[in-house]
């Protein structure tokens, strides 16, 4: 377990790995809406986009110099963001996602023009929901997509 500094840095080219790894473990990719393992190259194409995106933010979790989790916001309409998060399941239930999020928060309210951020969380998922309501997100309702029921939530800073 972590017990010394828990950093959140832009993600680098180094962390396509661990963002696979973390996006195909059962324990995390079974709430995403696509729940499906994704391949090397189909992660490696997205995690290029990403990269070179200057529209979406990525920020890496680490604790003692190891990547535990990631932070990532993505625009949608006018000053609007959507948020996503995800923590290793070693590291899970112990707050390491809470420091995370409300570190994002605040360098996207700091470093982009942001009115409101949202977050989708699939029904089912107390942890998620929990957690984006400790740091200050307040559930708009209930949505559908691929298939799946999810609650919508919002942050104004």
């Amino acid at each position: 377990m972590c017990v010394k500094a828990v950093t959140l840095r832009p993600a680098e080219s180094r962390d396509g790995d661990f963002l696979l790894a973390l996006r195909n473990d059962p324990a995390v990719r079974r709430w995403f809406y696509n729940s499906t393992p994704i391949s090397a190259s189909r992660h490696r194409a997205w995690f290029r986009e990403r990269m070179s995106s200057s529209d979406c933010r990525l920020y890496i979790q680490e604790c003692d110099g190891e990547a535990i989790g990631y932070v990532r916001f993505e625009p949608l309409v006018g000053d609007d963001w959507q948020v996503s998060v995800a923590i290793s399941p070693d590291y899970q239930g112990c707050g390491y996602g809470r420091l995370a999020l409300r570190e994002a928060l605040s360098r996207c309210f700091t470093e982009l023009p942001c009115d409101c951020i949202v977050a989708e969380v699939l029904i089912g998922n107390r942890s998620a929901l929990a957690l984006f309501q400790a740091v200050g997100f307040r559930q708009v309702g209930p949505i559908q997509r691929e298939g799946n029921a999810a609650v919508l939530l919002e942050y104004r800073q």
